[in-house]
């Protein structure tokens, strides 16, 4: 339940039809430089929300995200 937690309330994105994708979680909003990563850069890789997905996917506390789930 850890995972779901932190990719959702900490690191969530949210991108609803025809609008820009936008931060949604506490971690994103807290971090300018994350936030920007996050948003802009074409190495954040930005995943599909699936919850099995996120229940499978590692995080690490001390470096920006590999996967931001959407």
């Amino acid at each position: 339940i850890s995972r779901l937690y932190w990719y959702t309330v900490e690191y969530g994105l949210i991108q609803e039809a025809g609008q820009p994708l936008k931060a949604f979680g506490a971690g994103l909003m807290s971090s300018f430089a994350e936030l920007q990563f996050a948003i802009e850069s074409k190495d954040a890789h930005h995943v599909p929300f699936d919850l099995e997905t996120v229940m499978r996917t590692s995080y690490e506390i001390d470096k920006f995200q590999r996967a931001y789930f959407v």
